[in-house]
């Protein structure tokens, strides 16, 4: 189940708790910069915002101590490599975007239901194994509110009877502090940034109007 609901975090507990958890994960993304530079790493393999634990090499020449790449290139410490393999599993990340979602909002991630074909559980997702996702664009003012993806609730629990939401006590119900928007308006405000973020280059570069 892959139909997505947007969220955009405009004010209040939203914007608080999901742009200090962006925060952290920018932070995250410098400390791992800094490991990958110290590995020779070009690269790295994860799903979504989780900190990973596989890596890419130039011309997938890896250090000694690393397994031999994949067809994509992918490569970890042998298990004898403990010294790299503790660097990896030291390095401080931000909270799982999931639990921060789940513990400040109490959004589910599967539901249990009565249907046609008879009872079943199903886990929801925004794509790959995570049920959440986030995204956000630059202005030319600085970064933009951080947009929550979802599973979309009501195309999860259309035509199923006797909907119950996982993990038991979750709501599908929006926060205040959430405007929901379509995936076509996500689309259009990205492509709006993109547009005043050229327009300020153009402005700055644009040579000064000599006087009479």
């Amino acid at each position: 189940m892959r139909e997505r609901a947007y969220l955009i975090a405009e004010s209040g507990r939203p914007k608080e708790i999901l742009e200090a958890w962006r925060t952290a994960w920018y932070e995250a993304e410098l400390r791992l910069s800094e490991l990958m530079s110290r590995f020779g790493a070009d690269g790295c393999f994860r799903f979504g915002f989780e900190k990973p634990s596989h890596f890419r090499f130039p011309g997938n020449r890896v250090p000694d101590g690393w397994t031999r790449p994949g067809a994509n290139g992918s490569s970890r410490p042998k298990r004898t490599n403990t010294a790299d393999q503790a660097l990896i599993d030291a390095l401080p990340w931000c909270q799982d975007l999931a639990r921060t979602v789940q513990d400040a909002f109490g959004l589910p991630h599967g539901l249990t239901y009565e249907g046609p074909d008879g009872k079943g559980t199903r886990f929801l997702t925004t794509g790959g194994p995570n049920p959440f996702s986030a995204c956000w664009t630059s202005r030319p003012d600085g970064i933009a509110e951080v947009i929550l993806i979802t599973p979309d609730y009501e195309a999860a629990a259309r035509g199923q009877d006797r909907v119950r939401w996982v993990p038991e006590g979750s709501s599908p119900s929006v926060p205040d502090g959430f405007r929901r928007v379509t995936e076509a308006e996500v689309d259009l405000i990205f492509a709006q940034a993109k547009v005043d973020r050229e327009r300020s280059v153009k402005i700055e570069e644009a040579p000064a109007m000599s006087g009479p």
